[in-house]
C-alpha cells in the first residue's frame, strides 16, 4: 500500500521552489507514494495549470486558505489546522518547502516525521528583500524552526554549508541538487536566432548582440553590474553598441534598473514573465547572471538546455555548476568587478559548449535522479521511525 505523503508549500506558483516541488513529485514512484499537496495560501489562478498537473499525477491537492498575516502571527493556530488535516488523511511523512511551510510544520508534535527542503541562504535573502530589521527577525524564526526537524536538504552544497555553518542543527544538513523535468524537452541550439526573436515578437535587430538576465525580485540579483559592464563594452567595441539587455520577470527593482539603463544609454527591455525561458535563453546571445548570492541557479541549467553561452558571477553555487561543466570557468567573474563581468561577457559570446559535456551536465540535474534521492530520504527516515 502506498505511504502517504504531504507536501507543504506556501502558494502553489509555477516559479521557483514550486518547480523543484512539481519536478520531485512528478517523478516519485506512484506505487511507493500517495502524494498530498497542501497549499497554506488560498489558491490563485496562476496555479491552477500546476494544480491540473498535480492531480494528473494523482496528486490531491488542499488548501487551507491562510492569510499572510495569519501564516506570520497565528502559526500554531495553523498549524493545529494542518496537524487535523494529516491525522485525517492518515500521513506522517510531512516535507515542506520555503519560509511560512517550515514555522507551520515545525510545529507539529514529534510524532510526525518532518524533513525541510532548503531553498535559499536565508538570512542574505530576508535582510535583502525585507531589510535588516524584518529580514532579522524572519531569520531569527527560521532558526528556531529548522531544530525541530528530523532532516534538512539543501539543494546545492554551497546551500547546505550555509546552513551546517549557521546553525546548531542536532543532525546536520544533507544536499540534493535541485533537477529539472526534460519531459519533452532535449538539447536545442537555435541556429537560425533571426527567425527566433522574430516568433518571440522581440524588439531587438534580429543579429544584433541581446544580452538576457532574469528576476527582478531581489537586489541580490546584482543586474546593475551587468548594465555597467555591458557600457564599458559598448565604448570599447562598435558590436556591442547595438546591444539590449533583456529582462525576463517582475519585481521592484525593475524601476531602479530603467533609470540606470537610461542613464547609461543601454536598450533595456523589460518582459515580464514568461512561462518558459528556454526559448528566450536560445535567442540571446549570451546568459548573465551577476548574482550576489543563490541557493542553487537553476537558470543556468536551463541555459545548458538552451545551449545558451553564459557569463556568471564567482560565487559557491555556480563554482559547485562548473566543477560539473568545467567549461563555465571560464567565464566566472567576481560580483563586484565591472571589468571582470565585461571580460567574462565578451568571452562568453564567442564560445561554443561541447554536446557530450553539455548532455552530462543535463543529465546530472534531471528530475528523475534528484526525486530517487529523495525518495531514499523518505525510506531511510520511515525505516528510522520504525525501527
Amino acid at each position: 500500500m502506498p505511504t502517504p505523503l504531504a507536501i507543504v508549500v506556501s502558494s502553489i506558483v509555477d516559479k521557483g521552489p514550486l518547480k523543484v516541488v512539481a519536478a520531485l513529485v512528478h517523478y516519485l514512484p506512484r506505487d511507493v507514494y500517495r502524494p498530498l499537496i497542501v497549499e497554506l495560501q488560498s489558491p490563485t489562478r496562476k496555479g491552477d495549470e500546476l494544480r491540473q498537473k498535480f492531480v494528473s499525477w494523482g496528486c490531491k491537492v488542499v488548501s487551507l486558505h491562510a492569510s499572510l498575516w495569519r501564516l506570520e502571527l497565528g502559526t500554531c493556530r495553523v498549524a493545529k489546522e494542518l496537524q487535523n488535516l494529516l491525522d485525517k488523511e492518515q500521513i506522517r511523512l510531512v516535507h515542506s518547502h520555503t519560509y511560512h511551510p517550515d514555522l507551520v510544520v515545525a510545529r507539529l508534535p514529534e510524532r510526525f516525521i518532518k524533513l525541510s527542503t532548503l531553498h535559499n541562504r536565508a538570512q542574505e535573502d530576508f535582510s535583502s528583500n525585507k531589510g535588516a530589521l524584518v529580514g532579522g527577525y524572519m531569520w531569527w524564526r527560521l532558526k528556531r524552526a529548522l531544530v525541530h526537524f528530523d532532516h534538512l536538504i539543501g539543494i546545492s552544497n554551497a546551500t547546505t554549508d550555509y546552513y551546517n555553518e549557521n546553525l546548531s542543527l542536532p543532525r546536520l544538513a544533507t544536499s540534493i541538487a535541485n533537477g529539472i523535468d526534460l519531459e519533452g524537452r532535449e538539447l536545442a541550439k537555435c541556429e537560425d536566432k533571426a527567425s527566433l526573436r522574430k516568433e518571440l515578437a522581440l524588439p531587438v535587430a534580429p543579429e544584433a548582440p541581446l544580452i538576457l538576465a532574469i528576476g527582478l525580485q531581489s537586489p541580490l540579483k546584482n543586474h546593475g553590474l551587468l548594465l555597467r559592464a555591458l557600457a564599458q563594452l559598448a565604448s570599447k567595441e562598435e558590436y556591442w553598441q547595438k546591444a539590449s539587455v533583456l529582462f525576463l520577470g517582475e519585481g521592484e527593482e525593475q524601476k531602479d534598473y530603467q533609470t540606470l539603463a537610461q542613464s547609461l544609454g543601454i536598450n533595456a527591455i523589460f518582459w515580464g514573465n514568461v512561462p518558459d525561458v528556454v526559448p528566450y535563453m536560445q535567442a540571446a546571445t549570451v546568459y548573465v547572471s551577476a548574482s550576489q548570492s543563490e541557493g542553487f541557479g537553476l537558470t543556468v541549467v536551463e541555459a545548458a538546455l538552451a545551449q545558451c553561452p553564459m557569463a556568471l558571477s564567482d560565487i559557491a553555487s555556480f563554482r559547485e555548476f562548473a566543477r560539473t561543466f568545467p567549461a563555465l570557468e571560464k567565464t566566472l567573474f567576481p560580483p563586484n568587478s565591472i571589468e571582470r563581468c565585461a571580460q567574462s561577457i565578451a568571452y562568453a559570446a564567442k564560445m561554443q559548449y561541447t554536446e557530450s559535456d553539455l548532455q552530462r551536465f543535463i543529465r546530472y540535474y534531471s528530475a528523475p535522479r534528484m526525486s530517487e534521492e529523495y525518495h531514499l530520504i523518505y525510506q531511510s527516515l520511515l525505516a528510522e521511525s520504525n525501527s
